[in-house]
């Protein structure tokens, strides 16, 4: 049998290892655009690679109920079996798993070099302009015209529209939707975002503090966890603001929330101004210091309107009140540079079990292709390796 896998990204290395892992006897053929295969895998959890999530939940992801299914077929001992079968060992740091190497670019060469061994072909700096169907084969076509022959099965891993500087472009969709694919609007997602007033925020760039998150629509929360929250010159960053993006561009409600802050997640407010009140009477003229940097120490005054000497206690009640819950309001992702995922790709409406095209018998979709996407901490990766098994499996059998 003679496959060719369009794209040479996680799916795309995971879905040839484990087809050849199965059936060596398989003319495994990889087509990339790029001048490397991996070259977004190389980047990914800060360049330690998080592989896995332990707490594999579909609630994690925009389809919760598919996801449910897929995490019911694949769990995570199973996955992290998959990993360990490729000659990988592995390391548990809290929920998130990463290679023993603790290092991206040296776990996609590891990778890399057991497809060679293989004896997958691969094609670097390959654009793939089309594909034809003649009966039940495929051949595919590419800038430099050159003629591979046909082939059994066509898988597309072409990833998404995020971080387009390594490669993941959203070049190839146009292509998807010429052949009748439904593709879900792309946009950014787990990234930054710009808020209205950025003037506000352009002071305190570079800091990082952590907090409790929440964002609301008129009266519903709409998301709420803790984590590191770093202020950029025109917005707000960090994992938890990443998560949250993602939260409301799905929800298509970003331009209509507001972001709240909470300083001091664990105290109440009363006891957050019994404790002002208590530091300002000792250090009546620079208590905040005690408690922020000094830019953040501006930044409250300023945003409300006070004075830093002899304050009332009207005015400490107001700053411990902006302090439990300091509001932003977002204007905008940033865009899919500065992105880690994309939402949206091909719905899952056109494919069937083992991720097969409705539309058309023996092309099949893995990874960030298709409309799933999932939160920081493993679980984009967790999904590229789980949709690489499902397709696999399906055309090993």
């Amino acid at each position: 049998m003679r496959i060719a896998i369009i794209g040479g990204g996680a799916s795309g290395i995971y879905t040839a290892l484990l087809l050849k892992q199965d059936h060596p006897e398989y003319e495994i053929h990889i087509f990339e655009k790029e001048k490397k295969l991996g070259r977004k895998l190389c980047a990914t959890g800060n360049g330690r690679c998080n592989l896995l999530n332990v707490d594999l939940k579909g609630e994690k992801y925009n389809h919760p109920k598919f996801m449910e299914e897929a995490i019911k077929a694949y769990p995570f001992e199973y996955l992290v079996s998959v990993i360990r079968s490729f000659g990988v060992p592995v390391r548990r740091e809290g929920d998130n798993v990463y290679p023993e190497s603790y290092n991206a670019v040296a776990y996609t060469d590891f990778l890399v070099a057991s497809l060679r061994r293989f004896g997958v072909t691969i094609h670097l700096d390959c654009l793939v302009t089309d594909y034809v169907q003649k009966g039940s084969q495929y051949r595919i076509l590419n800038l430099s015209c050159m003629d591979f022959g046909f082939f059994d099965k066509v898988v597309f891993t072409i990833g998404g529209a995020s971080t387009p500087n390594l490669g993941s472009d959203g070049e190839t969709f146009p292509l998807l939707k010429k052949h009748g694919y439904d593709i879900v609007p792309l946009r950014p997602g787990l990234c930054p975002i710009q808020v209205k007033n950025p003037e506000d925020v352009k002071p305190l760039s570079g800091l990082r503090r952590k907090v409790s998150v929440k964002a609301i629509a008129g009266t519903h929360v709409l998301f709420k966890e803790r984590g590191e929250v770093l202020f950029k010159g025109n917005g707000l960053s960090g994992i938890v603001i990443f998560n949250l993006e993602s939260v409301l561009m799905r929800l298509g409600v970003l331009a209509l929330s507001s972001i709240h802050l909470d300083f001091f997640p664990d105290q109440a407010e009363s006891v957050l101004l019994d404790d002002l009140s208590a530091f300002h009477k000792l250090n009546p003229t620079n208590f905040l210091d005690g408690y922020f940097p000094k830019s953040l120490v501006s930044f409250f005054y300023k945003i409300n309107h006070i004075q830093q000497n002899n304050l009332s206690t009207t005015q400490l009640k107001i700053l411990a009140r902006s302090m439990k819950d300091l509001v932003f309001v977002p204007a905008s992702p940033y865009p899919f540079v500065n992105s880690q995922v994309s939402l949206g790709g091909v719905s899952l409406g056109d494919v069937v079990s083992g991720l097969e095209s409705k539309r058309e018998k023996g092309v099949f979709f893995a990874g960030e292709v298709l409309d799933i996407d999932g939160l920081c901490g493993g679980y984009n990766l967790s999904w590229a390796l789980m949709s690489s098994i499902a397709v696999s499996e399906k055309i090993g059998k």
